[in-house]
Parts: C-alpha cells; structure tokens; sequence
C-alpha cells in the first residue's frame, strides 16, 4: 500500500507500475493510496521490486506484507502449460474447448487441471469489477501486531460484514477486506468499528475506484516455459 505523491499523475504512476516486472495486480483508489500486488522469488528480488515502486510513487514510507504459498514440488508438462495459455485469454472457456484447441481430451484437460490445483502449482483468483458492484466498494486493511488477538479480530470482522468481495487474513499481521456498502456513512461506522477492537493497532479504509490486473508477466512465463519444454 502506497500513497502517490502527486494524484493528478496517478494514471501515468499506474501506468508505469505495469510494466514493472512480477506485478500482477493493481488496486487503485479513489486521491493517493494505491495498491501494488508483486511475486519475487528471494528477499532481494523483492527489495529491488518494492524500491522501484516506491520511487513511482514518490513514497518512502509503503505499508507491506507478504502472503507464502504452499510448497510445489511438482514439474508441469508442455500440455499443462498450453492449459493455462488457453486458460490465460480465455478463464471461462470449457474443457472441451481447449481440448479441441490442443488436440487432446476433454478427459486430459480436466485430469490435468485437477492435477495442478491439488499439487498447489496453480492458484485461481477471482478479480472484481468495482464498477458494476450494486453500491460503493471499500477497502479496509487491518493491522494487527498480537498474532493470538488477530485471529480473534479477524473473526469478529468476519462474521459482522457482509456483501464482501473478498477476504485475506493470510498473514501474520495484516488482513485485508473488500467490502461493497449502500452508501459512505454504513462505510464509515464499519471502520469506527474496527478501530475499537481490542488487538486491531491500526485500521486504514480507502474507497475502491478499479482493480486492475496486469496479465504481461505471467503470460510471458508461460512462453518462457513452454520455450523450454519444447
């Protein structure tokens, strides 16, 4: 989470953030703060990421947090790899259809598939469109340093919102929430809320404008792959 230095270039900053290797995400807000999701592979990868965003944005002083995926011990095969390329400009698509594509069974694509998502070599993730949400979408990150009253926090947070886009309560100190709400003042009285939780250190709420994903890096791994398998 940053804060753009000056907002009336904040479509340029956006812009520029894209083409930044292993950044797969970005959530933009409505003024400065905006959010950068990223891959790196080591704790240097990732220092050289995040100072180069920071230096866009004009802001020194980020909020960050990392999420870890399990484990994958498994190696793909050029047919999975063509899966997800297909999977890539097209997620709705059936298995018949990149079946037909590839010139193999529906059978395989979905053993296949099914195959990947038990071994934790691919993940899906749900990508909202703010604009066509039926009210106003919020953005409520939570930092809870007790790691006992976070679990505690998390729940009671849980359980009382509804209408949530999604919910990441991952990490050791931060959990993130997406909410949608009729209007500012139900926003509002959320956030007053979770600031009196006992564990809740900090709560920062921001207005959701657009989330965008940026697809260059990821498809260019799949071609690097399917370079190498071929």
């Amino acid at each position: 989470m940053l804060e753009v230095d000056d907002p009336s270039s904040k479509d340029s900053v956006i812009s520029r953030i894209k083409l930044v290797d292993e950044v797969v995400m970005i959530m933009d807000f409505y003024e400065r703060p905006v959010r950068v999701v990223f891959y790196h592979e080591n704790d240097r990868d990732r220092e050289r990421r995040l100072s180069l965003i920071q230096s866009i944005c004009g802001d020194m002083n980020p909020i960050t947090w990392q999420d870890v995926f399990a484990s994958c011990d498994v190696k793909l095969k050029r047919t999975d790899w063509q899966i997800l390329k297909a999977l890539r400009r097209d997620s709705m698509q059936s298995n018949a259809d990149i079946a037909n594509e590839l010139r193999v069974s529906a059978r395989t694509v979905k053993r296949r598939l099914s195959f990947m998502t038990e071994s934790k070599a691919i993940y899906s993730f749900a990508r909202g469109d703010v604009k066509k949400m039926p009210g106003m979408a919020y953005f409520f990150l939570v930092n809870c340093a007790n790691g006992k009253k976070k679990d505690q926090v998390d729940e009671k947070i849980t359980s009382r919102l509804e209408n949530t886009v999604y919910i990441e309560t991952g990490n050791k100190q931060y959990s993130t929430f997406a909410v949608v709400f009729h209007n500012p003042s139900e926003a509002d009285e959320t956030y007053r809320w979770m600031k009196t939780l006992d564990g809740a250190d900090d709560v920062k709420m921001s207005m959701m404008r657009e989330i965008i994903s940026v697809t260059d890096w990821l498809d260019k791994e799949i071609d690097k792959h399917l370079q190498e398998s071929s």
